[in-house]
């Protein structure tokens, strides 16, 4: 999983929050650091990343990571604050988008009922991407 948001607490947050399900989890604070992280080879099945983010927004990145062939299949969830964002979000491409306050027990079973989710915890821990149809 990568985790991209400007406040190094709520990324350490999140990645807390999914390390103790077993995850491998980075995090990035700027658009320069999630860049290199997402034209890098490593593969996420999930990319949780904020609106906000210094150099750039979410939706932006949303719009740069289903431009990368090796990210086209990751799943893509944006948290944000902003009521209007979320139209923006999917049309960028971004699978779902969560409005803050996230609850962090909330995110865990939203994650454990996604249909393209389930059993992710264990093909993350494997290095593998998640399979599943993404509209052109």
């Amino acid at each position: 999983m990568l985790v991209i948001d400007r406040s190094e607490t709520l990324a350490n947050l999140f990645a807390e929050i999914f390390e103790k399900r077993g995850w491998n989890v980075d995090t990035c604070l700027d658009r320069d650091s999630a860049i290199a992280r997402l034209a890098g080879n490593k593969p996420y099945a999930v990319i949780l990343l904020s609106y906000r983010v210094p150099g750039t927004n979410g939706v932006e990145l949303v719009g740069l990571i289903r431009s990368l062939e090796h990210r086209r299949m990751t799943a893509v969830v944006m948290v944000t604050g902003r009521d209007e964002v979320a139209e923006d979000a999917l049309a960028a491409g971004a699978d779902e988008v969560l409005l803050k306050p996230v609850n962090p027990s909330a995110l865990i079973s939203r994650w454990e009922s996604t249909p393209w989710l389930v059993g992710i915890d264990t093909l993350a821990d494997m290095n593998l991407f998640v399979i599943r149809p993404y509209p052109a």
